[in-house]
């Protein structure tokens, strides 16, 4: 009996060395997040609308900043600007922004875009 006592005495050193390594874990994340999270844009003067993967490492956003709204495209490797929201089209989404869902927006402003690009080659 008193090598069961032992063995359970020497266990629980181990269970609350564990319990205060998930502990630390948690609070040093925390942490962590609200300090990167503060530092993408301490000011407020750029605001991320919404963003949607479209693949490994690649990203649509509606970033607002200055008051103007860009759509912009993400990847690893660079940001491009796809186009610019007018206020118009920035309400409309907020109008619709429980019944649309952000790829099918896209895919409008797509076709928007596209026949934009049309009707600038019909002219040339």
């Amino acid at each position: 009996m008193p090598q069961v006592f032992e063995a359970a005495v020497s266990v629980v050193p181990l269970l609350f060395g564990f319990v205060a390594v998930l502990f630390a874990a948690y609070w040093c994340t925390k942490l962590l997040g609200k300090r990167y999270e503060a530092g993408l844009s301490p000011l407020g003067y750029i605001r991320v609308l919404d963003r949607v993967n479209i693949g490994p490492d690649r990203q649509v956003c509606i970033v607002q900043t200055g008051g103007k709204t860009f759509l912009l495209g993400v990847t690893s490797q660079s940001v491009v600007t796809l186009g610019e929201l007018d206020a118009e089209q920035l309400v409309q989404l907020q109008a619709n922004a429980q019944a649309a869902v952000f790829p099918d927006i896209l895919q409008s402003f797509l076709k928007k875009s596209n026949s934009e690009n049309a009707g600038k080659e019909a002219e040339k």
